[in-house]
């Protein structure tokens, strides 16, 4: 069948095509009524699904923290910026499962790695990403005896 079939198929039951639509678009509207938490659970499955593929991704193929190896549990994984800039990312794309879905549309672009929340804690502070670090004597460790 070639494109004009359709065109002329399309005008010739216009009026059925929009009834059809009309009533397909209350069906959705009703199913998603009805159904809120079986589409939240799919939702959250596959949700999951992307976040462990992503994660394995930039964990070196493996689901785990590549500075300390943790991989006991993949929610406390998270996907961390090598050079920073995670901010920027966040306003550009969004976070969560909004930029684990852009990383997969570009094909998992260089510049991330999967950590653990303490690693990824610790890369922090080491690198000043805090923004009440700039204060003078904020690194001084306050537990070390000063004489």
């Amino acid at each position: 069948m070639d494109k004009e079939y359709h065109k002329k198929y399309y005008q010739e039951h216009k009026e059925n095509w929009k009834e059809c639509n009309k009533n397909r678009k209350e069906y959705m509207r009703e199913y998603r009524i009805e159904n809120k938490e079986k589409i939240r659970q799919k939702d959250r499955e596959c949700h999951q699904r992307l976040k462990i593929e992503v994660l394995t991704h930039y964990g070196q193929g493996r689901l785990r923290c590549v500075r300390c190896g943790f991989d006991d549990d993949f929610h406390a994984l998270s996907l961390d910026h090598i050079d920073g800039g995670g901010e920027e990312d966040r306003r550009k794309f969004g976070a969560g499962v909004s930029f684990f879905y852009y990383l997969r549309r570009n094909n998992y672009p260089t510049g991330f790695q999967t950590l653990c929340m303490n690693c990824q804690f610790i890369k922090a502070w080491e690198n000043k990403e805090f923004s009440n670090q700039s204060a003078v004597g904020y690194w001084e460790k306050p537990y070390e005896n000063k004489p």
